[in-house]
């Protein structure tokens, strides 16, 4: 089976995470309970994968987050750029400084030596990300183009789906366990030769290039054989 997989220079991105990244709190070889100062880094479950590989591999990835907009959000962001990732797809969420609306997730992570095991003491109650809902994210607002030789054939939203992309992989997956790579076809846009004036636009043919993107996702490209 070849799925045409589009290489990587056709992507914005090559991977991107969806996850809390707290600002994580490390007493050095001390104990959080009687430490007097603390190192500061930025961390998560899902990020740390897409910061590894931006720093080891040099790969172009991205984070889908939320922070709570003060300077602890703005400290974050910048450990975030430090690392490389991009933060274009951060949600900036406005908070009453109270943290009562909102606020950014704390990590005291606390080294093990010897017999001692490491201690994690995490804070992150009412955080921004808990509070993001899929509305805060503007994936339904994509546009989905087909151009046929640089020709746009199809265009459309993708807020116009009968079944929006996250109901449609959460149906799938209670049936198949869903793997890298994997495709599903979903149907398409208006735009289809059937129909229509078949001398003005034609069927495919040896030669044409198809390309269809998304927007802040990337495009595939194929050309007809």
């Amino acid at each position: 089976m070849n799925l045409n997989l589009r290489p990587a220079s056709e992507c914005k991105f090559d991977a991107v995470s969806l996850g809390e990244v707290m600002l994580r709190l490390d007493p050095g070889e001390g104990r959080i309970r009687t430490a007097r100062s603390f190192r500061a880094w930025e961390g998560g479950g899902e990020y740390n994968v897409i910061r590894g590989l931006r720093k080891c591999f040099k790969m172009n990835t991205a984070v889908i987050t939320a922070f709570a907009d003060n300077e602890v959000g703005m400290l974050m962001e910048d450990f975030i750029c430090q690392g490389g990732v991009d933060t274009s797809l951060i949600k900036w969420m406005k908070t009453d400084g109270i943290g009562r609306i909102c606020r950014n997730g704390l990590n005291f992570t606390e080294r093990g030596f010897g017999i001692r095991g490491a201690v994690g003491c995490s804070d992150r109650a009412n955080t921004a990300i808990s509070k993001a809902t899929p509305d805060d994210f503007d994936f339904d607002n994509a546009t989905i183009t087909t151009t046929v030789n640089g020709e746009i054939r199809q265009q459309a939203k993708l807020q116009q789906m009968m079944f929006k992309p996250d109901a449609i992989i959460e149906f799938v997956s209670q049936y198949i366990t869903l793997q890298e790579g994997d495709i599903i076809f979903t149907g398409t846009p208006s735009g289809v030769v059937l129909g229509k004036n078949e001398s003005k636009y034609g069927w495919l043919k040896s030669g044409d290039t198809v390309s269809i993107s998304i927007s802040g996702i990337g495009t595939l490209v194929n050309q007809f054989k």
